[in-house]
């Protein structure tokens, strides 16, 4: 595939999922909301946002070791992907970052398992917050919809951290053996097996 093609396949998907996260939202009540904005707090949140961004893409750096390319480029990598998360459907973006990793040299099984544990600390951060939401006032109910979303929150976000925490547990110990698979599983089996190497370093 030529790399105009390419562009254009990738502009034409692009273009289809902003289209389709846009619909049904309000453009002028957006245009009312951003022109009450005061330039102080826009100033603050950008650099709010840069700075946590900046932390994300050394983390993310650091977990995918000493084959990881400069962190120039784990900074472009990560600033698309970040991008493909929000504008593809189903969380189909965070497949972008291993992608472009893997043209950059760097193995599926090594950026998965980086994933991994970056989505394993995420959780552990957000079960902390909701832990510390204990220890002050906050209201007793989050009403969104009718719906009470706090205690929703809670056990959807301690689920998903044991849950992943069983599954890099597992990984890391039954890994290794998954190499060994036979027949048209063993490329997933060494995939999942270099996943595995990535975690335990």
């Amino acid at each position: 595939m030529s790399e105009r093609l390419r562009l254009a396949l990738v502009l034409a998907v692009t273009a289809t999922c902003l289209i389709l996260a846009a619909r049904g939202v309000d453009l002028r009540g957006v245009g009312h909301a951003l022109s009450g904005l005061s330039p102080a707090a826009v100033l603050l949140a950008t650099v709010g946002i840069t700075g946590a961004f900046t932390l994300r893409v050394a983390r993310f750096g650091l977990l995918l070791g000493d084959r990881r390319p400069a962190m120039r480029e784990v900074g472009v990598v990560c600033g698309i992907g970040f991008l493909a998360i929000q504008v593809v459907p189903l969380r189909l973006g965070e497949l972008v970052r291993p992608y472009l990793l893997a043209e950059r040299g760097v193995g599926w099984g090594r950026s998965l398992g980086a994933l991994a544990v970056e989505r394993l600390l995420d959780l552990v951060v957000l079960i902390g917050m909701l832990a510390l939401a204990g220890l002050v006032e906050v209201p007793q109910r989050l009403l969104i919809g009718g719906v009470d979303v706090l205690p929703q929150a809670q056990v959807a976000a301690s689920t998903a951290a044991a849950l992943l925490a069983a599954a890099l547990v597992g990984l890391v110990l039954v890994g290794p053996r998954l190499g060994e698979l036979p027949g048209p599983l063993a490329k997933v089996g060494a995939l999942a097996a270099s996943g595995a190497a990535a975690v335990r370093e």
